[in-house]
């Protein structure tokens, strides 16, 4: 969940635009045989209400179980023109032509953190085959040369798994300051040294202590699988997850100094989002083989005592880069999700072995909240209850 490099009033007159384009269902074609066991009137008419602009800017939903497809609609995208150019260009400007997807008539979208729990899948793999030998271990000896950035005895104590759930204790104000010389992670975005800008921000609780949101503690993971496996991640995703599951079209920005960004750089279509909720849905198998370790799954998905942490946020749980939902909203008990900033989600419903997917570009409240989405999910797989 974080912000693109355009102004407010830029973002308000863009989705007030992009809201009208959805004015017709456009069909879907090419899916797998639709499931017989759900109740899609529901969701029909919610892709009425989309289709008529009540949830803002909504490019597509996917709901599959079993993988068999129970419902599925893509909304018109809008024209190029609806995407000025503003600002610097650079990889990290959504509306820069030269790079992005959309100007390139394809489908794929921007996932934001939703790229966070892909690298948590990602990790889980790398683990289990090996080539990360613990999460346990502390992040300081990777980063002799940052040495001065951590004289903190607390930096020296943080580790792999406290970057993976968001309890490293580095200071990161995320959310409050878009667009504004506080927006510690646009301006982590247009560095050309990231590592540097997450290490040297202050401590503000011992690591494992404190849960705070941090898209710069995302970042680093990028650097530290590099150093732990002498492989960009990007290059190992691609063998490792998504060649495996057959995804072939997708998109992942890297910062202008060269490391892959896995706090919110991946673009991929709904299709390949659904094949990496499939994935995690079935425990980490696909096609008879088990990708990320079951257990991995688990943890994954299951929320940090709250007990344990000092939560600014109690209405959600997070596990290993990814979120679980208030339970008097959406009853799986295991229910949990990949959210990404303008409304990307992954949501995964293990009780029915269900997926729904969605991809959204609201920044301004409009669109609907992941738990919400996933409640009309759930009610509808379990026949409208």
């Amino acid at each position: 969940m974080r912000a693109s490099v355009i102004g407010i009033a830029t973002r308000r007159a863009l989705i007030a635009v992009l809201a009208l384009a959805a004015c017709k269902r456009a069909p879907e074609v090419g899916h797998r045989p639709a499931s017989p066991a759900a109740d899609t009137t529901a969701l029909a008419a919610f892709a009425d209400s989309v289709a008529a602009g009540r949830f803002g800017y909504v490019d597509g939903m996917r709901i599959t179980r079993d993988g068999a497809l129970v419902f599925a609609h893509n909304f018109p995208r809008a024209s190029d023109s609806l995407y000025p150019m503003t600002g610097a260009p650079g990889p990290f400007n959504y509306h820069d032509p030269r790079w992005h997807p959309f100007y390139h008539g394809t489908d794929l979208h921007t996932l934001q953190s939703v790229t966070k729990s892909v690298t948590s899948i990602v990790f889980g793999i790398a683990v289990a085959r090996g080539d990360i030998a613990s999460l346990d271990a502390p992040i300081a000896p990777l980063f002799p040369e940052r040495a001065s950035l951590m004289s903190d005895p607390r930096k020296q104590r943080i580790t792999i798994r406290n970057l993976l759930t968001m309890t490293s204790g580095i200071r990161w104000p995320e959310g409050s300051a878009y667009d504004t010389s506080e927006d510690l992670t646009g301006r982590m975005e247009v560095s050309e040294d990231w590592v540097g800008v997450v290490l040297a921000q202050p401590m503000e609780g011992e690591p494992g202590t404190i849960w705070s949101y941090s898209s710069g503690g995302a970042a680093l993971l990028g650097a530290v699988f590099e150093k732990l496996t002498g492989r960009d991640i990007q290059d190992y995703t691609r063998e490792r997850l998504f060649a495996p599951l057959g995804i072939t079209r997708l998109h992942w920005k890297r910062s202008s100094g060269g490391l892959t960004d896995t706090e919110g750089g991946l673009y991929l279509d709904l299709d390949g989002l659904e094949r990496v909720g499939r994935l995690v849905v079935n425990g980490g198998r696909w096609n008879g083989q088990q990708l990320v370790p079951a257990a991995w799954v688990t943890e994954s998905g299951t929320p940090q005592p709250p007990h344990a942490l000092d939560r600014r946020d109690k209405k959600y749980g997070y596990g290993t880069l990814w979120w679980t939902p208030p339970r008097d909203v959406v009853h799986d008990p295991n229910a949990f999700f990949a959210w990404g900033y303008g409304g990307q989600y992954i949501v995964l419903l293990p009780a029915t072995r269900t997926v729904g997917v969605m991809t959204q570009w609201n920044l301004t409240g409009k669109g609907i909240a992941p738990e919400a989405f996933a409640a009309r999910v759930e009610r509808a797989v379990s026949g409208g209850r």
